[in-house]
């Protein structure tokens, strides 16, 4: 017999799989809704990513912060399993509910995402930003949200850099390492939905 996990998860990736089907037109495009086929890019998409929004212009990419800013791909968090609570995706994350599509702007129903509404990650210039994933399980329901701060012990991870059962490492990103060409290193450390038991 399967767990209610296994059963979401099963539910959550067969999704993703139609979807796929139904996306694809033919090798190397989608076809998004109330668009024309588009050309498919290799992100290697995942759970909490931290990814440059593809729509950023090339000749932008070291101008003001535009080479500085991130985004997180929706990812799921199951809330004690053995029950099968399951709360959904983090907030501050790009809010696509497919996290294995290279897709940017819709939902798995075809839904447009609000990009002015999709939370960016601007690291610090010239520092090292930790992004991190915290649960709330005071919150009803169990609340799960994405921050990022050069000194996690000043938005909230008081034990870092030590682990916790609130806490869940994203990764980080670097502008310093090569700062002077402009360029922003991500570190990723999750790549998977999370389950808290």
């Amino acid at each position: 017999m399967q767990s209610a996990y296994d059963n979401l998860h099963s539910h959550l990736r067969s999704a993703e799989v139609s979807g796929q089907r139904s996306n694809r037109t033919t090798r190397g495009t989608y076809q998004l809704p109330g668009a024309g086929a588009v050309q498919k890019r290799n992100y290697e998409m995942h759970p909490f990513k931290l990814f440059r929004y593809p729509g950023a212009r090339s000749d932008a990419l070291t101008a003001g912060t535009e080479w500085r800013t991130w985004r997180v791909r929706g990812g799921a968090l199951f809330i004690d399993v053995a029950s099968g609570t399951f709360l959904g995706a983090a907030d501050n994350t790009d809010g696509v509910d497919t996290p294995y599509l290279d897709v940017f702007s819709h939902t798995a129903d075809g839904t447009l995402i609000d990009q002015s509404t999709v939370t960016e990650v601007i690291a610090d210039e010239n520092d090292i930003t930790y992004v991190w994933i915290e649960l709330d399980p005071g919150a009803t329901p169990v609340a799960g949200t994405v921050l990022w701060h050069t000194d996690p012990t000043a938005n909230g991870w008081d034990s870092w850099p030590d682990f916790d059962c609130k806490h869940i490492s994203i990764g980080w990103i670097d502008t310093a390492s090569r700062f002077d060409e402009k360029i922003a290193i991500p570190r990723q450390v999750l790549r998977e939905d999370v389950c808290v038991f």
